[in-house]
């Protein structure tokens, strides 16, 4: 794919935004996690992220992490540790699914 000048190599060409203060939003591809189940009639994606940089409002490229429509940016280190706190949770839900359809405990026996 070629690289238009003033963009990144990659940059989303349609998704980049050109401000009228002439500075360009940058924007990667979006990586999205589908809402699913009871919550996938939602036109937005659970989770989405995508690389973007402005460079009149921040020196450095950042990863933009958006859940529904509330999001955050996140700088290198800052993402390494979102990446592990992903891998932690994504430990803990492997786990709670592991579970599910388990056997119900037998009804408590009271003794008087």
């Amino acid at each position: 794919m070629k690289v238009l000048p003033g963009h990144y190599p990659w940059c989303s060409r349609r998704e980049c935004i050109r401000h009228a203060t002439s500075a360009t939003e940058h924007q990667g591809p979006l990586n999205e996690l589908p809402a699913r189940g009871r919550h996938g009639d939602r036109k937005l994606p659970l989770l989405h992220s995508r690389l973007t940089h402005v460079r009149d409002m921040c020196p450095d490229t950042e990863i933009s992490v958006t859940f529904y429509d509330e999001g955050t940016t996140y700088d290198a280190a800052e993402a390494d540790e979102l990446i592990a706190d992903f891998e932690t949770f994504l430990t803990g839900l492997k786990a709670q699914r592991a579970q599910l359809g388990q056997a119900a405990p037998a009804a408590e026996q009271v003794t008087a």
